[in-house]
């Protein structure tokens, strides 16, 4: 369970009881309101929004659930929005909670694949400020371009020296290895967190170069949709958390595909506003 993609304790509780009883036992209502030392009945007037639980009660709920610290953070700030009769003050505070909230929803928090900071900025640079190299690294997963990067550089309109220059920055990052002509791939994807200082700058090459790409081919041959539509803030975050959760299904789905061709998706959703 995501707490995070919540706004309200109360449904993070129930949410949590429904898993915990799937997974332990016992989990149940009467099981919290032990655990919490307060009247089952008590507990029933908090879920119907009658009452809110104290401080130390959520403490120890916190680790009825085993939150960590940052969850429980979370869980405290949610209970003090509810609780406080001070306008400015429940103002402060929901604006630390969609902070928190948007930090989880970013999407390297839902994919497997593994972070770059593990190289160096200059690694990085060669790899992302130019996206050949990375459409390169993604197209040697499909066994016919490791054999043959004659094949690949004509699939890709690009010259065979151009393949040959993003292979040497691939293999110094040791996510290919080379033996004679046979290329073995090491790690087939990674992630550019959005916080890195170059995300802009891969984002944009990747988008110029996808649109480029858009323009060469039939209508058979992609799909592209966009919209404008008018809604407010939490709708933003909503359609967002909806799409995170398609985009861990659809990591899956992709990891487990053979590697056949190699294709480009984005999603965008921004504020005119």
């Amino acid at each position: 369970m995501n707490i995070f993609e919540e706004n309200d304790y109360r449904e993070i509780i129930r949410k949590g009881l429904k898993e915990r009883l799937v997974c332990e036992s016992p989990a149940t209502f009467q099981a919290l309101a032990a655990h919490l030392n307060i009247p089952r009945s008590y507990l029933s007037k908090v879920m119907h929004g009658n009452a809110d639980l104290s401080g130390d009660q959520m403490f120890k709920l916190c680790a009825f659930f085993h939150f960590n610290d940052e969850e429980s953070e979370y869980m405290h700030l949610l209970l003090e929005a509810e609780r406080t009769g001070l306008k400015d003050r429940r103002l402060g505070l929901k604006q630390k909670l969609k902070s928190m909230r948007t930090k989880h929803l970013d999407t390297a928090a839902h994919l497997a694949s593994p972070s770059v900071f593990e190289f160096s900025s200059a690694d990085m640079s060669d790899y992302y400020l130019d996206p050949f190299v990375q459409l390169v690294h993604v197209a040697l997963s499909v066994p016919r371009y490791q054999r043959d990067l004659l094949r690949l550089a004509h699939d890709i309109k690009a010259p065979h020296t151009k393949v040959l220059g993003a292979l040497e920055i691939l293999e110094r990052m040791q996510l290919i290895t080379r033996a004679g002509s046979l290329v073995k791939v090491l790690t087939d994807s990674l992630h550019l967190p959005r916080q890195s200082n170059m995300y802009r700058a891969w984002h944009n090459q990747v988008k110029m170069r996808g649109l480029n790409r858009l323009s060469e081919l039939n209508e058979d041959q992609a799909y592209s949709y966009a919209v404008v539509f008018s809604a407010t803030d939490e709708v933003r975050i909503e359609i967002q958390q909806r799409f995170l959760k398609v985009l861990k299904g659809i990591e899956k789905v992709a990891r487990e595909a053979p590697a056949e061709n190699v294709f480009q998706m984005g999603f965008e959703l921004f504020s005119w506003t």
